[in-house]
C-alpha cells in the first residue's frame, strides 16, 4: 500500500503546478481592478500600462512551443521547477517596481506562468491511471475558471487593509514557498534517457520571433493603420521568420517541432477548436461590458461596474461547476459530440444575445453558459490531448494548442475592438449598440466555424499507449 512520501513523489509535482496554476491565474485577473491605482503610483503613461497586458501574453506565446520541448527533453520536474524560479522572480520584479518599465519586465517573466497548463497536462499523463485523467484535466481547468473570480473579490480587501503591492507580494511568497518543496522532492528520471537528443535552438529563434512579431502586429490592429510602416514590418517579419522556420525544421534531424504534427487530424482538431473557443471568450467578454455600460438611449442596459462583474462571476461559476461532469458527457455521447455541442451552444448564445430583448438576467445567464461551453471545450481538448498521444508527445502538442488559444484571444480582443471603433458614433470613445451586435455576429460565425472544426475530433478518446 503506498505511503503517503510515496504518494507526494508521485504527485507533488502535479500538486505544485496545480497551485501555481491557481495562484498565477488569479493575480492575472485580480490585479485588473488596482490597475488605475498602480498606474497613478508609478506615474505611468495609458500606453506603457497597455504593455501589462502584452508583455506577458508575448512573452507566453514565444516561449510555449520552446518550453513544450524540453519538456519532452527532460524531466517535466526540471522544467517546472525552472518555469517557478522565473515566475517568482517575476512577481518578485512587479512587487519591488518604482517605475513602469521594470513592472511591465516583471510581468513579462510572469507571462510564462501559461506554460503551466500544458505542462500540467504532461504531468497528469505522468502521475493518474487512464480513469482519472479526465477528472484531473477538468481540474485544471475548474482551477482555471475559479482562480480568476477570487482574484477580483480578493483585491479590495487587499489594497485596502495591507497595500497595493501585495497583490504580488502574496504570489510571490506562494510560488517560493513552491519552488522549496520542488527543490525537496526526490528527482524522478522521467525523459532522462532523452537527454542526449539536443534541442533545436535556430529553430526555437526563428519560431519564437516568427510567433511574437506576429502577435504583437495582431495587439496593434485597433490602434494602428494597415498602411503603418511598423505594422508592415511586423508583418513581413512574422511570414520571414516563419518561412526561414520552415526551411530549417525540414533540414535538421531532431526539429523543434515535427511538421508532420500539423498533418495530424488531432493535432489540428485540438488547435482550431482552442483558436476559435479563445477568439469567442475573448470577444465576448470585451463586447458585452461595453454594451451593458451604455445607457437604455443608446441601446444599452446601463448597467454598473458592480454588475458587469457580476457577468464575470457567473462566467466563471459556470465553468467551475461544469468541469465535474465533462468526463461523464464524454464517455456518454464521445470526444466529437461534446465538442460540437459545446461550438453549438457558444455561437448559438453569442447569437441570441443580438437577437433577443437584452436585460440584465438575460445576460448574465449568456456570460455563464458561454463560460460553460468554453471550459468544455478546453477540457476536452486536453483529454483527447492527453489520451491520444504519448508520454513524449503530450506536452509539446498542448503547447502548440494553447499558442493557439493564445493567438484566437489576441484575435478576437483587437477585431471586436477595431468593429466597435468602426461603428462608433460622434463621439469616438463611446460604442454603440449596433457595433457591439455586429462585433458579436461575427464571434457567432466565428463560433460557427469551430462546429465545423469540432467535426475533425475522435469519436472516442482512444489512448494510443504510453
Amino acid at each position: 500500500m503506498p505511503t503517503i512520501k510515496m504518494k507526494l513523489e508521485q504527485n507533488g509535482p502535479l500538486l505544485v503546478a496545480l497551485l501555481a496554476i491557481f495562484t498565477t491565474s488569479m493575480v492575472a485577473d485580480g490585479i485588473v481592478p488596482a490597475l488605475p491605482l498602480l498606474q497613478r503610483e508609478l506615474h505611468a503613461s495609458t500606453d506603457s500600462m497597455g504593455w501589462f497586458y502584452t508583455a506577458p501574453m508575448l512573452s507566453a506565446v514565444v516561449t510555449l512551443p520552446l518550453i513544450g520541448k524540453l519538456a519532452e527533453v527532460f524531466s517535466r520536474q526540471r522544467i517546472l521547477l525552472a518555469i517557478l524560479v522565473v515566475v517568482c522572480l517575476g512577481m518578485l520584479l512587479s512587487a519591488l517596481a518604482e517605475h513602469a518599465p521594470l513592472l511591465i519586465f516583471g510581468q513579462m517573466l510572469s507571462g510564462l506562468s501559461l506554460s503551466l497548463f500544458p505542462l500540467s497536462v504532461g504531468l497528469i499523463r505522468d502521475s493518474c491511471s487512464a480513469n482519472r485523467i479526465g477528472p484531473a484535466n477538468a481540474l485544471v481547468g475548474s482551477l482555471g475558471a475559479v482562480a480568476p473570480m477570487i482574484g477580483l473579490l480578493a483585491c479590495g480587501p487587499i489594497v485596502e487593509h495591507f497595500s497595493l503591492r501585495w497583490l504580488f507580494w502574496g504570489p510571490c511568497l506562494m510560488l517560493l514557498v513552491s519552488v522549496i518543496f520542488m527543490l525537496m522532492l526526490p528527482r524522478r528520471d522521467v525523459g532522462k534517457q532523452r537527454e542526449h537528443i539536443p534541442v533545436d535552438w535556430t529553430g526555437a529563434l526563428f519560431l519564437s520571433a516568427a510567433l511574437g512579431s506576429g502577435l504583437l502586429a495582431i495587439s496593434r490592429i485597433s490602434e494602428s493603420v494597415w498602411s503603418d510602416p511598423v505594422q508592415i514590418a511586423l508583418f513581413l517579419g512574422a511570414l520571414f521568420c516563419g518561412a526561414v522556420w520552415i526551411w530549417h525544421e525540414k533540414r535538421v534531424t531532431q526539429p523543434l517541432i515535427a511538421l508532420s504534427l500539423f498533418s495530424n487530424r488531432l493535432v489540428l482538431a485540438c488547435g482550431l477548436c482552442m483558436l476559435v473557443a479563445g477568439y469567442l471568450i475573448v470577444s465576448v467578454s470585451v463586447a458585452i461590458p461595453l454594451f451593458a455600460e451604455l445607457g437604455s438611449e443608446q441601446g444599452g442596459l446601463g448597467a454598473s461596474v458592480a454588475q458587469v462583474s457580476g457577468y464575470f462571476l457567473a462566467m466563471s461559476l459556470a465553468g467551475m461547476a461544469v468541469t465535474p461532469f465533462i468526463d461523464r458527457v464524454e464517455q456518454r455521447i464521445g470526444s466529437r459530440r461534446l465538442v460540437m455541442l459545446a461550438m453549438l451552444v457558444l455561437a448559438a448564445t453569442t447569437a441570441m444575445t443580438i437577437l433577443l430583448p437584452s436585460t440584465t438576467m438575460s445576460v448574465t445567464l449568456a456570460m455563464a453558459v458561454i463560460g460553460a461551453a468554453f471550459t468544455a471545450v478546453l477540457v476536452e481538448s486536453m483529454n483527447v490531448i492527453a489520451a491520444n498521444f504519448t508520454v513524449d508527445e503530450v506536452t509539446e502538442i498542448s503547447s502548440l494548442s494553447w499558442v493557439m488559444k493564445s493567438i484566437g484571444a489576441t484575435l478576437g480582443s483587437q477585431i471586436t475592438a477595431c468593429i466597435i471603433a468602426l461603428g462608433a458614433g460622434a463621439d469616438m470613445e463611446m460604442a454603440q449598440a449596433a457595433a457591439v451586435f455586429h462585433s458579436l455576429a461575427v464571434a457567432a460565425l466565428i463560433g460557427v466555424a469551430g462546429i465545423a472544426a469540432a467535426l475533425l475530433m475522435p469519436r472516442q478518446r482512444q489512448p494510443l499507449g504510453s
